[in-house]
């Protein structure tokens, strides 16, 4: 056995090393997970967000309180209409991070309802929660629009295949720790304009 180890120490090191390196890596990312608590706080962002005068719905955060507005559509002179860009909301369930969509749906136009004209609406269970829009949260974490969880990673630059390296998303992340928000979409986040919305705060 010493012999066959000796002769064919190269063959033995190439198996071992990325074996050795799996073990650590494994075990690196265990022990951060560990040290750095989970978040504690939902969050709200949009994809498919372009901002400007061209949006349908508009996300703001006045005095801690979410308030949504829709801008009814209004003819340009290009040819089209404004607010033809429909952004898609989110809430991110921590720590588990499940997402869910936030349904939109715009309001009736009435007959004193001016083109262009932008007008608050309730969303059911999301209008006037108390949000956070700050960085970071206030337990910690940071949102990242595009998060590239196989940059700068050695083991994920090995085994993961070209495809999975380039496709970045957005995450939420706190001294080294780093928790990516599922694919919701079929496309990832690189594709879209994502913007952050802010942290709910607790028991909403």
């Amino acid at each position: 056995m010493k012999r066959f180890l000796k002769d064919n120490l190269a063959i033995v090191a190439a198996i071992a090393l990325p074996l050795i390196l799996v073990a650590v890596f494994a075990l690196s990312t265990s022990i951060t997970s560990r040290l750095v608590a989970d978040p504690q706080y939902d969050f709200l962002f949009t994809t498919n967000f372009q901002g400007g005068a061209n949006e349908a719905f508009y996300f703001d955060v006045v005095q801690d309180r979410l308030r949504i507005s829709y801008a009814y559509p209004a003819s340009i002179k290009a040819g089209g209409y404004q607010n033809s860009n429909i952004s898609r909301l989110w809430r991110v369930r921590v720590p588990g991070m499940g997402v869910e969509e936030i349904a939109l749906v715009h309001p009736g136009k009435r007959k004193d309802t001016e083109d262009g004209q932008r007008v608050p609406i309730e969303i059911p269970g999301v209008s006037g929660l108390r949000v956070v829009n700050s960085q970071p949260s206030p337990d910690g974490y940071v949102f990242q629009p595009v998060y590239d969880h196989y940059g700068g990673n050695l083991m994920r630059e090995i085994f993961a295949g070209p495809d999975r390296r380039n496709r970045p998303t957005c995450a939420i992340v706190k001294n080294g720790r780093a928790l990516p928000v599922s694919n919701i979409t079929g496309d990832f986040y690189s594709y879209y304009n994502t913007r952050f919305i802010g942290w709910i705060l607790k028991n909403q």
